[in-house]
């Protein structure tokens, strides 16, 4: 992301605000396979963040990530495992841009993922 915005600056001045959306969105993408997120949708306030059924991910952090987002951020087990986050509205605004909100709950989900690599002990 960073490295493109770059080059676009460097060869055209800065870029339309829609570039920059599509830049991120590229993003974002990126994230949600690192997540284990197979699908990441939006209908209204609720977004909607289906996790892999394989995905490894620590579930003792679960509580403590639906706490940190105080009511607004739900987990269901059902045929596919997703989230559900209620975006607030303030004077029936959207008070969070779209994309900056679901790069935080994707930085968010990333505390759930499991170290895949013990630490080396020393052992050889």
């Amino acid at each position: 992301y960073d490295d493109m915005l770059e080059e676009l600056m460097d060869r055209f001045g800065e870029p339309p605000r829609s570039v920059q959306n599509l830049l991120m969105i590229s993003r974002l993408r990126a994230m949600a396979h690192d997540d284990f997120v197979t699908e990441l949708t939006q209908k209204g306030d609720e977004i909607r963040i289906v996790m892999y059924e394989k995905a490894q991910i620590d579930t003792t952090k679960i509580d403590g990530l639906l706490k940190a987002y105080k009511g607004r951020l739900k987990f269901t087990i059902d045929a596919n495992t997703y989230f559900t986050y209620i975006r607030p509205r303030v004077s029936g605004r959207e008070n969070d841009s779209v994309i900056q909100l679901v790069k935080e709950l994707l930085e968010s989900l990333q505390t759930l993922q499991e170290h895949l690599f013990a630490t080396d002990s020393g052992d050889t």
